[in-house]
């Protein structure tokens, strides 16, 4: 049993430098992360600085190149802002309108619900005599359907006239920016 201890005891010995000399291996070579880590982190902070100088250097010169543009476009600027202006309240002003044609074309379905109702009326009073108007009712539905696809028709078209509105709004857009690019790039010559 003696010699069975003895082993034992060899191995925890060997199992103890093992350990010992794995512990610093392990040590060494996180020094060595550590330190080849505060080498990049470093090397990197000299590059975020040189970059932020560079960054810097850039924002001067795009500010400086900015200042001589406005310099040099005073004229145009100050008549965009005036034009920008008058834009806004154009818009102002077709939106209004456009509130007003919705409001209208509302009012304008209204009536014509209206209107239906009174038609059916018109059409349970003229059941009351339909032996004398049998042939009358076949013309009237006609003329109702005719007017009806006038209506429509009529709804289509205003539609239309909208969109139309719109088309030259947007065509009076793109000559305004067509001759504001063309007045900027005759200010570049």
């Amino acid at each position: 049993m003696h010699k069975s201890i003895s082993k034992v005891s060899k191995i925890k010995d060997k199992q103890k430098q093992d350990h010992k000399l794995y512990k610093k291996q392990q040590l060494e070579y996180l020094t060595t992360q550590e330190k080849d880590l505060k080498e990049e982190q470093t090397r990197i902070n000299e590059g975020k600085e040189e970059i932020e100088t560079k960054k810097q250097m850039i924002q001067k010169k795009v500010t400086s190149i900015d200042e001589r543009v406005y310099k040099d476009t005073i004229e145009p600027h100050t008549e965009k802002h005036k034009l920008d202006g008058m834009i806004e309240d154009l818009d102002k002003d077709i939106e209004n309108m456009e509130r007003v044609l919705r409001r209208k074309r509302k009012e304008r379905e209204m009536l014509v619900l209206e209107k239906e109702v009174h038609e059916r009326k018109i059409q349970q009073a003229r059941w009351k005599y339909k032996d004398q108007t049998d042939g009358h009712d076949q013309d009237l539905e006609q003329v109702t359907q005719s007017l009806e696809e006038l209506e429509k028709a009529q709804l289509s078209l205003d539609q239309n006239l909208v969109k139309l509105q719109e088309s030259q709004d947007q065509l009076n857009s793109n000559v305004d920016a067509y001759q504001e690019e063309k007045t900027s790039l005759g200010n570049l010559k």
